[in-house]
């Protein structure tokens, strides 16, 4: 019983621990006033733009963090300019982020980072399905072979 509470509690709290946002995080919505990144940037757009910007990045991978440092920097952040730093009100999209309601996310498109996470708990699904169904399978017989034989036994009374 106590496996089963911490595996429920470590897939569920998984998503959201901030080391794995690699993996978890699919796009970040900075504040309206921030007029270049308009809606929600998965990180294929967000790239793009900084490629544009840095020059010289064809193919690479790069994490949140890396990413999100270089679009900072691409913003002006002196001292005594009248400037608001909208790079600071960053809202990430993670795992549970992508609804409206905080579920699980069970439909994941090829390019999705958790599309991995997805499927091994599915297959851990699908394996528990078995399991309880060929249980109830197996609590049924052996409740037929009780029942038959306590009709036996009731009959040789």
């Amino acid at each position: 019983m106590l496996i089963i509470v911490l595996t429920s509690a470590m897939i569920a709290i998984t998503p959201m621990i901030s080391v794995l946002q690699d993996f978890f995080v699919n796009g970040v919505k900075f504040a309206d006033e921030l007029g270049l990144f308009i809606g929600t940037q998965d990180k294929r757009n967000l790239l793009t733009v900084v490629e544009a910007y840095y020059g010289r990045m064809k193919n690479t991978s790069l994490t949140w963090d890396t990413t999100l440092k270089m679009v900072r920097n691409m913003f002006s952040h002196e001292e005594g300019y009248n400037y608001k730093d909208h790079t600071d009100t960053i809202k990430k999209q993670n795992f549970y982020g992508n609804d409206g309601v905080c579920l699980f996310k069970y439909f994941v498109n090829k390019d999705d980072p958790q599309k991995n996470f997805v499927w091994a708990i599915l297959v851990v699904n699908f394996v528990c399905f078995l399991f309880i169904s060929v249980s109830y399978i197996l609590i049924g017989v052996a409740s037929r072979k009780v029942i038959k034989r306590s009709r036996q036994f009731g009959k040789q009374k």
